[in-house]
């Protein structure tokens, strides 16, 4: 069967079968994400969401990245430069710093409005698995699934340090099993055939890019 590949804003999609969206949203390594959503109705005719393509963040300047062991700091609590602890990091040269210059004009994480939400909704159990292949940072399969577990009960147990009560829907996921199955994702930023497993995995990504992510609907 023949496939489409659309691509936009450095990355690509396959077209998917009617009544389907897909979505592909990569982070790239100086701050700024690239993707679109495809959209292919059930008659047959296709759209496109490209509102959130190419977001970007100001990386004027030098910063080496912020480390902020006590969850109750902010970005404001990073404006002065020294080697103390939860300080900025001493950068290299004399160029203006990214995060000094974005923390006095940013507001603190509690009162930080800025951030976009997609109109997606989960039914049931989600169900996931981890590749068999390498991880990130020497990781083991099993520091890498509990760092999941603990990611995902911050999201659904809505987890913070700002005082807000759980509203946040969402079940925790299921993990299964570790498996031979590929994220349908390729080097160069493009969505392949969907597989229906929902897979982490770690592998090679287009130049520059830190991380992509490939999503159905």
């Amino acid at each position: 069967m023949r496939q489409t590949l659309v691509t936009y804003d450095s990355t690509g999609v396959t077209v998917p079968e009617p009544g389907t969206a897909v979505s592909v949203d990569a982070m790239s390594t100086d701050g700024t994400s690239h993707g679109f959503t495809m959209e292919v109705t059930a008659d047959g005719t296709v759209s496109y969401d490209l509102n959130s393509a190419s977001v970007e963040f100001d990386a004027t300047g030098s910063d080496k990245a912020d480390v902020l062991t006590n969850p109750a700091k902010t970005a404001g609590d990073l404006s002065a430069e020294s080697d103390s602890v939860d300080a900025d990091a001493s950068d290299a040269g004399t160029a203006a710093e990214v995060a000094d210059v974005d923390a006095a004009s940013s507001p603190g994480a509690c009162s930080d409005g800025t951030y976009a939400t997609k109109d997606q909704k989960e039914y049931g159990t989600h169900n996931w698995y981890i590749g068999d292949g390498g991880l990130p940072a020497g990781l083991s399969k099993n520091d890498a699934l509990w760092s999941f577990y603990e990611a995902l009960d911050n999201i659904t147990e809505c987890n913070n340090n700002c005082g807000y009560s759980d509203q946040v829907g969402a079940h925790q996921a299921n993990f299964l099993d570790c498996t031979s199955y590929e994220a349908d994702v390729n080097n160069r930023n493009q969505c392949t055939s969907r597989d229906g497993l929902s897979t982490w995995d770690a592998g090679d990504l287009k130049s520059e890019t830190a991380a992509i992510t490939c999503s159905w609907t």
